[in-house]
């Protein structure tokens, strides 16, 4: 998935964590937050498909015996990263040259 690409529908939904392919477009799934439908996109070529109630991305492919096969990739919603992991990641930063400092190295 792109991760960049996550948008915001405006169509309201109440079942949290529910999932769907996008109807207009194969390459893209959603997922309601509770409150809306939040649309993404499956990586590289992959297309939208279900598997029960979970979307699953995934790629054909026919083989030379004329086999159809198909990949499927869960898709991983996503997380924008809060300003808090931000810094948590740099005072681990700060903290692992301090370590080493006091190591000698």
């Amino acid at each position: 998935m792109s991760k960049d690409q996550a948008t915001v529908s405006l169509e309201a939904c109440s079942e949290n964590k529910a999932m769907r392919c996008d109807a207009t477009d194969q390459t893209k799934y959603q997922q309601c937050d509770g409150k809306h439908w939040q649309t993404y996109t499956c990586d590289s070529a992959n297309t939208c498909n279900m598997d029960g109630d979970k979307v699953v991305c995934g790629s054909v492919a026919t083989g030379d015996d004329g086999v159809v096969s198909y990949t499927m990739h869960e898709p991983t919603p996503f997380v924008p990263e809060s300003a808090a992991t931000q810094v948590s990641a740099a005072l681990a930063a700060v903290a692992f040259a301090v370590a080493l400092s006091f190591a000698g190295f």
